[in-house]
């Protein structure tokens, strides 16, 4: 059982993360070992802690996200109005990158769960008093 390389596995996620990360290194690095701790150091666990570190560290983004990099549309100002949209906004990247997360990781042998966890309950058929 040999354990997963950090550096390797850092040097893989920083070729898939988009250029709006603002985590140093040291927070990736947590992100990793905090995966790990979660999901266990051997290699062969190796694409899971790939998805997960990479999902957590978007997680990690979207939270952190600057208030001057919000989307402004409209500016006003008296009779005078300006439109415009600055792109799209640094949330939505991450929400993004979020989604496509489920087309990277298989590449690494890892397929994340498209399905919710939650529970199902079938109530049968209704219950009518009069009928009987």
């Amino acid at each position: 059982m040999a354990t997963i390389d950090r550096i390797k596995l850092l040097g893989d996620m920083l070729n898939w993360l988009p250029e709006d990360n603002i985590l140093t290194t040291d927070n990736m690095n947590e992100a990793i070992e905090l995966v790990i701790a979660k999901v266990g150091d051997d290699d062969t666990k190796y694409g899971e802690v790939f998805c997960k570190t990479l999902d957590l560290i978007a997680d990690w983004n979207i939270i952190k996200t600057p208030i001057i990099n919000q989307r402004i549309s409209r500016e006003s100002l008296g009779d005078h109005s300006v439109s415009y949209d600055s792109g799209m906004s640094y949330r939505q990247v991450w929400t993004d990158f979020k989604e496509k997360l489920n087309d990277v990781c298989p590449l690494y042998g890892y397929s994340p769960s498209s399905r919710k966890s939650g529970i199902r309950i079938n109530p049968g058929t209704p219950y009518n008093p009069l009928e009987n």
